[in-house]
């Protein structure tokens, strides 16, 4: 029996895959649903065959009726507040655990007559805690307690530790598992203008519109994995300024702490590439509200209040020196709040040179617990470079990246070192897979053959992937087989935005990539 097992109480039925995603990513695959709401039957028979691995039970069942209702739907375990003969019947029959509340020597003894070795005490803090479950207990040896209600962070350990314990339960679970993590980004969102389909530049006589930016990207993205994530920035207050503002809005992105003011919105052409002619990238990004935006204007205390993590690119510090000192103060001050730090490199030589990159990143990466990288971000800022790798003719070597992700580790003392690894057979088809270094050992994902709809943002849903994953304790393995499914998927998506669900990652990173419509 698993040690942990929430009880859920599912208001709306809609709410079910939510909730029950929030227990698993905590690492919990036990939860019990209580039938204390009219749509709990239902919740139960959606959440059996959403989370086939998960082990989904009933509680509070009262009689034999909604005790058979509740295994039809596919429940496999059964609670209820007391002892019900009706309800150990039928599950008698139907080859199902039953656990019944029990709290007293008499209720006890009943259970066992009926051949029950396993009870619920309930609620835990009420009947006197762990010092009354030890006196109940010490006249049955062949008992084991499930104790539920008033289980928290103080004094979990203690009831696990008690070896007449077979489990703990409770709402304590849910809310741990619901609390919401807050990331915080900052960057620049910027106008993004496409010819249609693959027209160049000079074919095209009119443009698509959309928004985009590397750290509003990866805003977007936690935002549709349910993490509160805060974008920061600074935007004109006219039209286009708004447009790009509700842009973020529209996916849940918290935008009150982005400044308003200044002249005007960057904004970037993309030329998408096809076979072997490369896409490309055209900035009009000089002079941006963001890039004149005095360090002065963000409240980063205030930004930094309550928050988990912060994430920023080198793209940002690249725009100007207002920019870069920005950024410098931002990650002093979320080291002094006890906030963790993300970067993901991303030179960009049409923004400043390899060795004024190197000067300001390397100052900056002081701070920094995470860095992304890819397979020219470490030589070209650093001059760390992968022995025996081939970018432009798609040859990589294991060995050489995690050669790589340990210098830069050594050099800066990062925790983590992810490494996106992109094989580029032409524009249209790349392999995809990544690697993420703890420091002992390096994690490879598997490899995916990617047919490329739009790759702009790929590695910013990869940052994103890693972020939610390290921040719902993922082991590493995990974390970065989350990270590149979720990058994976991102590439047959148009724009710089990943639309993509938590539950369409999970599934891919589960190993579920045949890619067969879902009817």
């Amino acid at each position: 029996m698993e040690k942990r097992i929430p009880v859920v109480v599912i208001e709306k039925k809609d709410d079910t895959v939510k909730i029950l995603s929030s227990i698993e990513k905590y690492g919990i695959h036990t939860a019990e649903i209580t039938l204390r709401t009219e749509c709990a039957i239902e919740a139960i028979e959606l959440g059996v065959k959403a989370f086939p691995a998960m082990t989904i039970g009933a509680g509070t069942v009262l009689d034999g009726q909604q005790c058979k209702k509740a295994i039809d739907a596919g429940a496999r375990f059964i609670v209820s507040p007391g002892l019900s003969e009706e309800v150990a019947v039928v599950c008698s029959e139907n080859n199902i655990p039953y656990y019944p509340g029990c709290v007293t020597p008499t209720e006890i003894m009943h259970a066992l007559k009926l051949g029950i070795t396993t009870v619920k005490f309930f609620p835990a803090d009420i009947y006197g805690g762990l010092a009354a479950l030890k006196a109940l207990s010490a006249p049955f040896p062949m008992v084991r307690f499930i104790p539920t209600g008033g289980i928290n962070s103080d004094n979990i350990d203690e009831f696990l530790a008690f070896d007449r314990v077979a489990a703990v339960g409770g709402s304590f679970f849910v809310k741990e598992a619901l609390k919401m993590s807050k990331v915080v980004t900052y960057g620049e969102i910027m106008l993004r203008l496409s010819p249609e389909n693959y027209l160049r530049f000079l074919q095209c006589d009119r443009y698509e519109a959309s928004f985009g930016g590397a750290e509003a990207n990866v805003a977007v993205s936690l935002s549709n994995f349910g993490v509160e994530c805060h974008f920061v920035s600074k935007l004109p207050e006219h039209e286009i300024g708004q447009a790009a503002l509700n842009a973020l809005r529209r996916y849940g992105v918290k935008t009150d702490r982005i400044v308003r003011g200044g002249e005007r919105v960057g904004i970037y052409f993309c030329e998408k590439g096809a076979s072997q002619r490369p896409g490309k990238v055209i900035y009009d990004r000089a002079y941006s509200a963001v890039s004149q935006a005095a360090p002065d204007e963000y409240d980063w205390n205030g930004i930094f209040k309550d928050a988990d993590w912060f994430h920023f690119t080198g793209i940002t510090p690249a725009l100007s020196e207002l920019t870069a000192q920005t950024c410098l103060d931002a990650v002093r001050k979320a080291k002094e709040a006890g906030v963790t730090v993300s970067c993901d490199l991303n030179f960009r030589k049409k923004l400043w040179t390899p060795e004024k990159a190197g000067k300001i990143m390397g100052e900056i990466c002081r701070y920094v617990d995470y860095c992304i990288a890819n397979e020219e971000d470490a030589k070209d800022i650093f001059g760390i470079e992968a022995d025996g790798s081939d970018i432009y003719g798609g040859k990589l070597d294991r060995n050489g990246y995690e050669s790589v992700a340990e210098k830069l580790a050594l050099r800066f003392g990062f925790k983590g070192v992810a490494i996106t690894l992109r094989e580029s057979r032409s524009a249209s088809d790349n392999n995809w897979s990544g690697m993420l270094y703890t420091g002992k050992k390096a994690y490879f994902s598997r490899k995916y053959p990617v047919h490329i709809v739009d790759r702009v943002g790929g590695g910013d849903s990869f940052g994103a992937g890693l972020i939610y994953a390290l921040l719902s304790d993922y082991d590493p393995q995990s974390a970065v087989e989350f990270a590149v499914a979720s990058s994976c998927l991102k590439h047959s998506i148009e724009g710089d935005f990943n639309l993509v669900s938590l539950k369409e990652v999970a599934n891919l990173a589960s190993g579920d990539f045949s890619g067969r419509v879902q009817r």
